[in-house]
């Protein structure tokens, strides 16, 4: 997935520096997993935790990654195979976590 973390919704967030008792102005975050909350990666999970219920492949999750495989015959494995990447495909533009297919 592109960059999953980055793409949950997130809402009135700011940030704004501090030095020597002088702050900036406040600037508006629109991505990125805040540091030392440890929340965030329980939000992706709730976003992703039916994937795999999704597919007919075997399937294997980690952090933002999957992997699908299948030992498949030439006439119908390649079929199964693409309606599960479909699927998934499908599920990732409705949750806005876009698969990122350089990775």
């Amino acid at each position: 997935m592109s960059k999953a973390y980055d793409r949950i919704n997130q809402m009135d967030r700011v940030i704004q520096v501090r030095v020597d008792g002088a702050s900036s102005k406040p600037v508006a975050v629109k991505s990125g997993v805040p540091q030392g909350w440890v929340i965030r990666p329980t939000l992706f999970l709730i976003y992703a935790n039916d994937i795999a219920n999704l597919v007919r492949c075997k399937i294997v999750l980690f952090a933002d990654d999957i992997k699908l495989w299948a030992s498949i015959s030439p006439s119908k494995g390649c079929v199964l195979l693409q309606e599960d990447l479909n699927a998934l495909y499908d599920r990732s533009l409705r949750n806005k976590l876009p698969f990122n297919f350089q990775k």
